[in-house]
């Protein structure tokens, strides 16, 4: 606890940092001072004109430290170490996808290979401790391939790439992303089977990879994903053969537009009752069918009255024109 209140005292003057990068300075400033051929026995100045902002020029007494002190220095700023390195591998993974996704200079300008944090990258989402959670790239014209490093991102829990040109295999390598919960994949060109590496996404809770050019059997490993999986989209493609039994138990699918066991002549329909895209269709069709059809009977009835109000009419006046003849 000691060593907690020391720690606070030294960093609190580093307001625009957030703790982490306070705590990697002071390690910095103290190692580099404690081991360099200049060392500062109990005044040190620290000068840093890293990513953080501007150069900042500060100074405090340290004293001399204990030996535990330095030894609980010392895996600190290994934790440190670790955190830059997780921060670079992460930024390689994203700047890989950037090339692999064909895009123009004028799109992910700021996702830079120089750039050691991807947090602050547009379109990404990182959590308190700097690791990506989100990338979300919906829309945006772009093409080319699913890089496989994007399989390094292991603390991804969204990946959306909806509505580009994407081509070429869905990467197996996506499999060891096992904090997904939402794969986005739809309305691209994606070519090739679905990988059965997708099945190890055991917290996976939405899989759209509708509007494709997927080929082969729906695999056999995404029934593991059951009960977690609440949305399975895989119309229109050209998948083929079986599905598996336990799919047709995920509360929203949708298999319309496959040569897939499923519709009138299978025990299943192609899509679930609650799903948004297809199974509404009919249901909205069979409304407008009836409001139409008693908007139709409505002015045939109306029709039908006023000529039979006409016939009356005209009735009662041939019998005055009779009367008043005699």
């Amino acid at each position: 606890m000691h060593y907690v209140k020391y720690f606070n005292l030294l960093i609190s003057p580093l307001t625009f940092l957030d703790q982490n990068e306070k705590i990697c300075i002071v390690l910095a400033a103290y190692f580099g001072g404690k081991l360099g051929p200049f060392a500062l026995k109990n005044r040190m100045e620290v000068l840093s004109c890293a990513q953080w902002g501007p150069c900042v020029s500060l100074h405090w007494s340290l004293g001399m430290m204990p030996l535990k002190m330095e030894f609980v220095l010392a895996a600190l700023i290994l934790s440190c170490f670790h955190s830059f390195v997780l921060s670079d591998s992460q930024g390689d993974a994203l700047y890989a996808l950037k090339n692999s996704l064909n895009a123009s200079s004028k799109q992910l300008m700021d996702w830079h290979p120089n750039e050691v944090d991807p947090c602050s990258w547009s379109n990404v989402v990182c959590d308190s401790s700097n690791n990506v959670i989100s990338v979300t790239l919906s829309f945006m014209q772009l093409s080319g391939t699913l890089s496989p490093k994007i399989g390094i991102l292991n603390t991804l829990s969204t990946l959306t790439l909806e509505g580009n040109g994407i081509t070429g295999e869905i990467p197996e390598e996506l499999g060891n992303l096992s904090n997904l919960t939402t794969l986005n994949l739809g309305n691209n060109r994606l070519t090739g089977e679905i990988p059965s590496s997708l099945g190890n996404l055991k917290k996976l809770r939405f899989l759209i990879l509708n509007q494709n050019n997927l080929t082969g059997t729906i695999p056999e490993s995404l029934s593991s994903l059951l009960p977690s999986l609440i949305s399975l989209q895989l119309a229109s493609n050209d998948l083929s053969s079986q599905i598996p039994e336990d799919l047709f138990q995920v509360p929203k699918h949708n298999f319309t537009g496959n040569g897939l066991n499923c519709g009138r002549n299978f025990p299943h329909l192609c899509a679930s009752d609650n799903d948004s895209g297809g199974s509404h269709k009919p249901k909205i069709g069979l409304i407008v069918g009836i409001v139409g059809g008693l908007i139709g009977l409505l002015l045939f009835a109306t029709v039908l009255f006023f000529l039979w109000k006409g016939s009356c009419r005209g009735y009662k006046q041939e019998i005055y024109v009779d009367v008043a003849g005699l």
